[in-house]
């Protein structure tokens, strides 16, 4: 699957310490994906909407984060099955 997407987000770093920065993500926007049929659900369609939360914690030159992810058309054509997608990542900064 290959997704394009354009959306408006916002990251807080809110330094709790030197060492240590939580973060704070979110965001609404439009993806346009090549195939709207994924793992048995029909999307209707290539443009979707795309709303995003997450958040994480950057520990110096250490990064952890969790996303959640929703796609769908906002029922603006029928079936909308939609697809909801959690993500970790765990990221070192050199």
């Amino acid at each position: 699957m290959a997704v394009l997407s354009l959306r408006c987000s916002n990251i807080y770093l809110i330094p709790a310490s030197r060492a240590v920065f939580p973060t704070i993500e979110g965001g609404l926007g439009v993806a346009c994906i090549n195939d709207y049929y994924i793992d048995g659900r029909n999307l209707s369609s290539n443009l979707l909407l795309e709303d995003r939360l997450g958040g994480g914690f950057r520990f110096n030159n250490f990064d952890l984060n969790f996303r959640y992810m929703h796609y769908s058309n906002a029922s603006l054509k029928e079936p909308n099955d939609g697809i909801d997608i959690f993500i970790g990542t765990i990221s070192w900064l050199f």
